[in-house]
């Protein structure tokens, strides 16, 4: 969810698209994900869509890592997020806490504190990634082909193939791709991507891709519905274990989006409203994803339970809502833009950049 300098109009679009799956994932986690009756209607489309959009965060770690250079280390970058950040988890806690007669100092602090304190999991672990991506990315830029590729190997069994397999508890990582682990494995298989994938995917066709993310989320969702079924290690417990971000089918699956999104960016001519609106992505998150709106934004603002008992209209209206949000979203950054624009903050992170990055 980073700033990319130089980027064509097609990865504006896929950030777009990305950020639509996240929001949308987040609608039927909150609303129809694990509804009882297990495999039942509900619960079956809550899995279904949530196989479609479970690569999203994928796609943004790829995206940095295939625009990593070691010498694009910017802290303005840093300063203008973490301001954005604090700006939109302080105010809208104090916002949603008034309402909700629930405002406490002790826990407005801690909304105070959003990457210390761990309120945007995302935001966290890519704030750290921003550091090291410079150094990783020196690491990459002196490794061979046959180097890279190992280490991508190496990296995959022990923290991809062996998390999809094996118990959580007994992984290196059991964070199940919600770390900085998965982020830094991603970003190098990206970095990969735009050095040698050029070669290997420019002789498939596009709609390949398309038709192997598809099998890969059907594949997904299809192992949900067996665990569950069939009481697999656990049935109801397990029926994740697939869906983990650093899973083999989620990889699998990002990797083939991220390379259909490649091969866009060579015919796509830049589309200044794509520009325009995949500039202010970030926003969506951290306006729509915040722990006190997260939940209530779709039980208690859009009410989608009464939706249940038609499940078409459910799946249209989550749609609608989602695109909805991610609009008002993005009006109200490009708003939050404006005012930093006119208080002087813009040019002083410019400033900054001059002074200190590499």
């Amino acid at each position: 969810m980073e700033k990319i300098n130089k980027r064509s109009s097609a990865f504006e679009l896929l950030r777009l698209v990305a950020m639509f799956m996240v929001v949308w994932g987040h609608c039927v986690m909150a609303t129809a994900k694990d509804q009882e009756p297990y495999l039942g209607t509900l619960d079956n489309i809550g899995w279904f869509i949530g196989a479609f959009t479970v690569c999203a965060v994928n796609e943004f770690f790829l995206l940095t890592g295939y625009f990593a250079r070691s010498d694009n280390f910017k802290v303005g970058r840093i300063l203008t997020i973490w301001l954005k950040t604090f700006t939109y988890s302080t105010v809208i806690y104090i916002v949603a806490s008034c309402i909700q007669q629930t405002f406490s100092i002790r826990e407005m602090i801690t909304y105070m504190l959003p990457i210390t304190t761990k309120q945007y999991w995302y935001m966290q672990v890519y704030i750290v990634l921003f550091f090291l991506t410079p150094y990783i990315s020196l690491c990459m830029e002196h490794l061979t082909k046959k180097q890279h590729t190992f280490l991508i190997a190496v990296l995959l069994v022990f923290f991809s193939l062996h998390q999809t397999f094996i118990k959580v508890a007994r992984t290196l990582d059991q964070s199940q791709g919600y770390g900085i682990i998965w982020a830094v494995v991603m970003l190098i298989i990206g970095n990969w991507l735009k050095k040698y994938g050029n070669e290997y995917i420019e002789k498939i066709r596009s709609g390949l891709f398309l038709i192997a993310y598809t099998l890969c989320s059907v594949a997904i969702f299809i192992s949900n519905y067996l665990v569950v079924k069939l009481d697999i290690a656990g049935g109801v417990t397990s029926r994740g274990n697939f869906y983990a971000y650093n899973s083999i089918t989620v990889l699998v699956q990002s990797i083939c989006l991220f390379c259909w999104f490649i091969q866009l960016s060579r015919t796509m001519e830049n589309h200044k409203y794509v520009n325009w609106l995949g500039k202010n992505t970030l926003a969506v998150y951290l306006i729509s994803a915040h722990p006190m709106l997260l939940y209530p934004l779709w039980t208690d603002v859009f009410h989608m339970s009464q939706y249940w008992d038609k499940p078409v209209l459910y799946v249209a209206l989550s749609i609608i809502f989602t695109i909805i949000v991610m609009i008002l979203c993005i009006c109200v950054d490009k708003i939050v833009d404006g005012i930093a624009g006119k208080l002087g903050v813009i040019s002083q992170i410019k400033k900054v950049n001059r002074l200190i990055g590499f």
